[in-house]
């Protein structure tokens, strides 16, 4: 048969049981600001590289629009561009 506990074991066992649900709090706490600290790094992460690849794009860009002018300055028709295959930029 089992004994029943002294008050003093009844309140050790429950503030046990209770720190143990307490530490679990405490780990999702901090995944939880880890999780958003993670997607927050990501984020600035992403928008760092959006910045970088549109700059490149317009780098690209600009020098498409500087071969077509050249093109056309030599002499070529924005017609004859576009039957060899070269439509105008859509970039100007």
């Amino acid at each position: 048969m089992a004994t029943t506990p002294t008050p003093e074991e009844a309140v050790e066992r429950a503030r046990l049981a209770q720190d143990q649900r307490i530490e679990t709090v405490r780990m999702l706490a901090q995944a939880r600001q880890e999780l958003a600290e993670e997607r927050e790094d990501a984020d600035r992460e992403r928008a760092n590289l959006e910045a970088r690849i549109k700059e490149r794009a317009q780098l690209f860009e600009a020098a498409d629009v500087k071969a077509y002018n050249a093109a056309t300055t030599a002499g070529w028709t924005p017609e004859e561009l576009r039957k060899i295959g070269f439509p105008e930029p859509e970039k100007k």
